[in-house]
């Protein structure tokens, strides 16, 4: 007769999901849903993960909003634009007033960004074969609006004209 293992208690999966999700929540803010998954991933039953997140939100320990306002800073001081970032947020299952919200918190000229992002690029100058197609090809991958990266090829090649 084989010996039957003894399965951790109720508590004791609790305490340990709820220790992971810590330990997750040290190392960088995550947002409800991916804290989900990675507890999911980690072997947590999903009912079990659900009330651990609750009670870490409950106590302020996790927050989708402070999630959000963290990522919106990070990323857009890398140069991304506002459409990514929105597009990334609801991929993290961040709501849209709550995107709403991180993005105007910051009050980022989005304009502006997108000029220092394409400036970073070409910091050697603009190229010398279709640079209005590169520089919008660029700056919408990035992120930003057609209007916001036109401004930005238009200024940056009329500041390369001057010269």
């Amino acid at each position: 007769m084989r010996a039957r293992k003894n399965s951790p208690s109720e508590g004791d999966a609790a305490a340990a999901a709820r220790d992971r999700a810590i330990g997750l929540l040290a190392r960088r803010e995550h947002s409800r849903r991916e804290l989900l998954d990675k507890l999911g991933q980690r072997g947590c039953d999903a009912t079990l993960a659900e009330t651990v997140v609750e009670q870490l939100a409950a106590e302020n320990l996790q927050s989708d909003a402070r999630f959000a306002g963290l990522y919106v800073q990070q990323r857009a001081a890398r140069g991304h634009g506002e459409l990514r970032l929105r597009s990334e947020l609801a991929q993290r299952g961040i709501g849209g007033e709550l995107i709403d919200a991180a993005l105007a918190a910051d009050g980022i000229d989005w304009f502006g960004a997108a000029e220092r992002a394409l400036e970073k690029k070409w910091r050697a100058g603009a190229p010398d074969d279709d640079p209005l197609g590169r520089g919008m090809r660029f700056l919408c991958g990035r992120g930003f609006s057609h209007e916001q990266a036109r401004e930005a090829v238009a200024t940056l090649l009329a500041a390369q004209g001057d010269e």
